[in-house]
């Protein structure tokens, strides 16, 4: 009788045990295996749902032979052309983009890694029916080893709406610019220099930056009661349309008082009560015009045929005289701006302008004028008007004045400039 061997037994028994234990594993293996490619199936159907979903093109362009390597399904409808055109036409891209855009759109694909940077760029492309439309392309480039560029991975997408949104605010824009260009004209509208017998008048406005359009500052100059002369110059705060209105409105509210009085003083204390009254029924919602504005003011009257003079001020800088002799001379005048305290009296000022004396009137844009915290300053005026007065023209003595303050400043003007000249015929 054969007797069986324990030994033997048990490493059968080990044997089938490790082997039960290798397909244990193997099969939790592939159960894992199948949950990872089932994520990785998953990850990737998201993907392609994300990638393909979005409204916008997603392609991977070869930028040397112009053929699209990958492109998102919605290039089928974007542009209304088939996948096989993208795909096949090696000159579709270029054929696409309007012919005013297309050497701009053309020349902006790079070949080397010194100009290949992500960036991105507009154009008009074609659309399904066949009209033009906007597009934005952003664009990455792909390098090889030898730094050339050999991919470009695009997203286009429609900016249409955008661009059209743009387009009605730059009209509307230029309307605005338009209107208040017009008002602006009517503002600083000066009489010719020898309209005054017996005065000579001039007058330079600059605004401080095209992008402020218009400003609050301006001028008027005309005849009046018994042959004298008004000289108002006025400083509004703000700009642009609003601002302009708001001047066109106290520029005549200002002309009717002269008309009533000749008092320079009584006319800016009347201009004030107008003011306070308008910004308070404004408050208290009785009326739409007004908000709370206050005006710098500087108001002369001359008789040309004596050259007797006043004036009253509201905030400005005080007029400059530069006698004939070149002598300049500050006429001591202020008072507070007006539409502030509704009850202010303002006081006025006597001087005498003798045949070749001139009267120089100017808005804080010129004395304000600043480059690293210094500022031009009274005493600058003063300087720029001699050195104006110098070059035998009122023309050219405003000129030199507000050239002179931005040169000071750095070139640039913080603060709108105006400058009136007044001077007596010899």
């Amino acid at each position: 009788m054969n007797t069986v061997d324990k030994t033997d037994i048990d490493g059968d028994s080990n044997y089938h045990f490790e082997i039960r234990a290798v397909n244990e594993q193997l099969l939790i293996g592939a159960v894992h295996l199948q949950e990872l490619a089932d994520i990785a199936l998953q990850t990737e159907q998201r993907l392609q749902d994300l990638i393909h979903g979005l409204d916008a093109v997603i392609c991977e362009v070869d930028s040397h032979s112009g053929q699209a390597t990958f492109l998102s399904l919605r290039s089928d409808t974007f542009l209304g052309r088939s996948l096989d055109v993208w795909r096949d036409d090696r000159a579709f891209l270029s054929e696409i983009i309007h012919p005013s855009d297309r050497a701009r759109v053309m020349a902006l694909i790079p070949t080397r890694s010194e100009n290949a940077q992500n960036y991105e760029y507009d154009f008009r492309g074609t659309s399904p029916d066949d009209s033009w439309i906007y597009l934005r392309n952003k664009v990455r480039s792909v390098l090889n080893a030898d730094g050339e560029v050999t991919l470009l991975r695009c997203v286009i997408v429609d900016v249409t709406e955008e661009k059209e949104i743009e387009q009605a605010l730059e009209e509307a824009y230029a309307r605005e610019l338009n209107i208040t260009e017009t008002l602006q004209r009517s503002i600083l509208f000066m009489p010719p220099e020898d309209a005054f017998p017996g005065l000579k008048v001039n007058s330079l406005y600059e605004p401080a930056s095209v992008d402020t359009m218009v400003g609050g500052d301006f001028s008027d100059t005309f005849a009046c009661n018994h042959g004298h002369v008004a000289l108002i110059l006025g400083d509004v705060m703000g700009h642009g349309l609003p601002a302009a209105m708001l001047t066109a409105e106290l520029k005549y509210a200002i002309r009717a008082f002269v008309r009533e009085h000749v008092s320079p003083g009584r006319i800016l204390t009347q201009m004030n009560a107008y003011l306070c009254e308008g910004y308070r029924l404004h408050r208290e919602g009785l009326n739409d015009a007004g908000d709370d504005s206050p005006l710098c003011l500087t108001l002369a009257i001359v008789d040309p045929s004596t050259g007797q003079a006043k004036v009253a001020s509201a905030g400005m800088e005080p007029p400059l005289i530069i006698r004939r002799n070149g002598q300049a001379e500050e006429v001591l005048v202020g008072g507070l701006l007006l539409g502030i305290v509704e009850s202010e009296d303002y006081e006025e000022t006597a001087f005498q302008l003798e045949p070749g004396d001139t009267m120089v009137m100017t808005t804080d844009g010129v004395t304000e004028s600043r480059l690293d915290g210094r500022y031009l300053g009274y005493s600058g005026l003063k300087e720029l008007a001699c050195v104006g007065w110098l070059q035998g023209s009122l023309d050219k003595m405003s000129k030199t004045i507000i050239a002179g303050s931005r040169a000071f400043a750095g070139g640039e003007l913080k603060d709108d400039a105006c400058v009136l000249l007044a001077q007596r015929s010899n």
